[in-house]
């Protein structure tokens, strides 16, 4: 059993945690909730010696192992043996090229007997249903497939209690899935505790539900009432692009991945307005994005309003779309928001956003009391939120927005899809957004896209 007695957890004089008392008893699986910005990596960071050792966070309190046993002067190997943790963002853990190479380099550090790693090995990519992706090159995953290698690697580490960060923000459903049901037969000799903004997902499966107490600062048990364990968490976004002119077309288009052949298109046209692509996980949606802000080669021929992205003028394209990356850390050059945002401001493309505009967007993101806070010591939801303000203000007419919803809880979604909206509205900003989850887009999106079989096919349509 993991106990956590009294522990408080500061940065800066402001208080992330305060007195956290909580108990997660073994063979269990945990749910940890609560806005963005509350706390819930801190807190995992905290059980994983991760902090306050890399923050410069101030932490007291005592975190205890089997009946109150205190477990900080384990050595790094035997507390693996104990805790293992995976990151919201998967590419904080990797350090090796290949996906074997990451496995054998993590079961080699835990000292595992050399004639026992290829069977952890196939085992860890059996319990993910990730055989395919053994000596795929880790910069050529798409964001659910790292995420799924993460899993992986954390199965293979074989620790007594498992720290998940948003495990399936990137994950498709079906994945989602699947895993969960691996995760519900691990528990039979495992603790798992996860912090997950959606609990649904886990109602036929997790033992303790924690929300976020934002009163006291800490978390407090709960349970989910039937309204929540009723949510449908996915359906189809009703077509509404009659009248559209076409965007984005492609022509005879190709793309692959090394020998993977992802898209084969003879014709296909994105509508002016929003559109949703979908797909399961390494279907190509990421790569189709890198191919149409030329970053990725291809055959055949992508158009813009009909003209050829290889007739534009470098700085006529990229003053005319604009790309919000899955990981928000790789689109940030300043230090603190107010850098950020500023940056955007000096440099916008064309001037939607007047100075009022820009600081209604920042209060309605709930941003305009962090703005002097250094961007790295964000949590996930609040980076997202200022990567999508930020890329708006550069005023691009057209936006490609990958998985821009992740890391977000109900609160951070809804003031996102607001902000989204009121561009649409008043600079008829186009946009194409990948994204796993489609409830609550109802309003914002006009054409729904799903990625399958090589092809692009519009629900409620026969086009592909």
């Amino acid at each position: 059993m993991l106990q956590i007695k009294n522990l408080n957890y500061q940065i800066n004089k402001n208080w992330i945690l305060k007195n956290v008392n909580l108990k997660f008893p073994k063979n269990s699986i945990s749910i940890i909730q609560g806005p963005s910005g509350c706390g819930k990596s801190t807190l995992l960071k905290c059980i994983a010696k991760l902090y306050p050792k890399h923050s410069n966070g101030k932490i007291s309190g005592n975190i205890m192992l089997n009946n109150l046993q205190n477990f900080n002067n384990l050595s790094v190997n035997d507390f693996c043996k104990e805790i293992s943790i995976m990151f919201q963002n998967p590419n904080y853990q990797f350090a090796m090229s290949t996906v074997e190479e990451e496995l054998i380099f993590t079961l080699e550090n835990l000292q595992i007997e050399p004639n026992l790693i290829d069977t952890k090995i196939i085992n860890a990519l059996k319990f993910c249903n990730i055989e395919s992706l053994k000596k795929r090159k880790i910069n050529t995953l798409s964001g659910g497939e790292k995420q799924k290698v993460s899993l992986a690697i954390i199965y293979a580490m074989n620790s007594n209690i498992i720290l998940l960060d948003e495990p399936f923000v990137n994950v498709d459903i079906n994945s989602q899935k699947f895993i969960i049901h691996k995760l519900n037969e691990l528990k039979e000799t495992k603790t798992i505790i996860i912090v997950d903004h959606n609990a649904t997902k886990y109602s036929h499966v997790a033992d303790y539900y924690y929300k976020f107490d934002e009163k006291n600062l800490n978390f407090k048990i709960t349970e989910l009432n039937q309204s929540e364990l009723n949510k449908v968490s996915n359906f189809n976004i009703k077509r509404n692009n009659q009248n559209k002119n076409d965007l984005i077309t492609l022509d005879n288009f190709q793309l692959s991945s090394g020998t993977k052949n992802l898209l084969n298109i003879k014709h296909f046209s994105f509508k002016n307005g929003i559109t949703l692509l979908t797909g399961d996980n390494g279907t190509g949606k990421s790569s189709l994005f890198k191919a149409i802000i030329k970053r990725q080669k291809y055959i055949g021929e992508v158009l813009i309003n009909q003209v050829s992205i290889n007739k534009i003028r470098s700085k006529k394209f990229y003053k005319t779309i604009g790309l919000i990356f899955q990981q928000s850390d790789t689109q940030f050059i300043k230090i603190t928001v107010k850098e950020e945002i500023e940056l955007s401001s000096k440099q916008t493309k064309n001037g939607f956003y007047s100075d009022r505009q820009i600081q209604t967007m920042l209060v309605k993101a709930g941003l305009d009391g962090i703005l002097n806070r250094v961007i790295y010591t964000l949590s996930e939801g609040q980076k997202k939120k200022v990567q999508i303000i930020s890329m708006l203000i550069m005023s691009n007419p057209i936006l490609l927005l990958d998985e821009p919803f992740n890391g977000l809880d109900d609160t951070s979604f809804n003031q996102v899809v607001d902000i989204l909206t009121y561009a649409k509205n008043h600079f008829n900003q186009n946009m194409i957004i990948i994204s796993h989850q489609t409830k609550g887009l109802e309003k914002l999106v006009d054409q729904q896209v799903q990625l399958t079989n090589h092809k692009l096919i519009e629900i409620g349509s026969d086009s592909n």
